[in-house]
């Protein structure tokens, strides 16, 4: 599953960036070529989110102007450091530097697209399969447009409740499922590629999302958000808890039963010994609150 690669020339398009960072450095044309194919875009083709390259701005996406800013210095300190920890957590070969060097740039590269994503969905351009998720989006966008407007103490109110989870960004679900999106992409690439040492890093990376927050003992993790949405009076799809399938819900950071929640954190244990380092980790700490 994947926002953004959704049919076999989606992939090889991909492809085709991929191979492009493995035999060349990364640009500012490499830059523009990958948002002008992969961007969303309306019925005739024009992009539905804006963006702005060299505006010597992190790499970032503002939900309050729909804009999507990179900037290449900070991608490539950004993409050479999440490739040098995830060489040395995983044990990569010394010849997979540049390899992990490119999924790292795609990754991030993906990751904000997937914020313009969630932006569309916010102002209803564009849906997901959780109509709760779609609530929750647009909620994000409501507030931040109210809290910029000198809000009330009815809109304090909403936004301190909202702020319980949104503005934790590890446990966040805009960057939760921003991640989750992101790693579904390059596992795409990564199994067409036949390329097993981003397979293991990918599936373990996207399982440790899928888990962070789903404890009891974090503020601002996905539990409170799940007890928001349950409870919120602005919020539709509360049916959803038991009518989405358990796949769907993991991907959106959506309330989970019980029985599901000890499937989730059983997975790392039922894999083989070397894969799931980090997730088997966290899945123990999880059970042991």
């Amino acid at each position: 599953m994947s926002n953004f690669i959704k049919s076999d020339d989606d992939l090889m398009h991909l492809k085709e960036f991929a191979d492009r960072l493995r035999n060349s450095d990364c640009d500012y044309s490499f830059l523009k070529e990958f948002l002008e194919t992969f961007i969303r875009k309306d019925e005739d083709g024009n992009a539905l989110t804006d963006y702005s390259l060299e505006s010597n701005l992190p790499c970032s996406y503002r939900i309050t102007n729909n804009l999507l800013t990179l900037e290449l210095n900070d991608l490539l300190q950004k993409a050479y450091r999440d490739a040098s920890i995830t060489m040395d957590l995983y044990n990569f070969q010394e010849n997979s530097l540049k390899d992990a060097e490119s999924y790292a740039i795609l990754q991030i590269l993906f990751h904000e697209l997937e914020h313009s994503f969630q932006g569309l969905v916010a102002r209803g351009i564009k849906e997901t399969r959780s109509t709760m998720l779609n609530s929750c989006y647009k909620q994000e966008y409501d507030l931040f447009s109210k809290y910029y407007q000198d809000p009330g103490f009815y809109d304090r109110f909403r936004l301190a409740l909202f702020m319980t989870y949104a503005f934790n960004k590890k446990a966040s679900i805009f960057e939760r499922n921003a991640n989750i999106e992101s790693y579904n992409a390059l596992l795409k690439l990564a199994n067409l590629e036949g390329n097993d040492e981003m397979i293991r890093f990918l599936k373990d990376a996207r399982l440790v999302r899928a888990l962070y927050g789903y404890s009891f003992s974090r503020r601002g993790s996905l539990v409170t958000t799940s007890r928001f949405m349950l409870s919120s009076l602005f919020l539709d799809g509360k049916e959803e808890k038991y009518t989405l399938p358990f796949e769907d819900k993991v991907r959106y950071g959506l309330p989970l039963t019980r029985d599901e929640h000890g499937t989730l954190i059983e997975i790392p244990n039922e894999a083989a010994e070397n894969e799931y380092i980090r997730a088997r980790r966290l899945a123990q700490n999880i059970k042991n609150r």
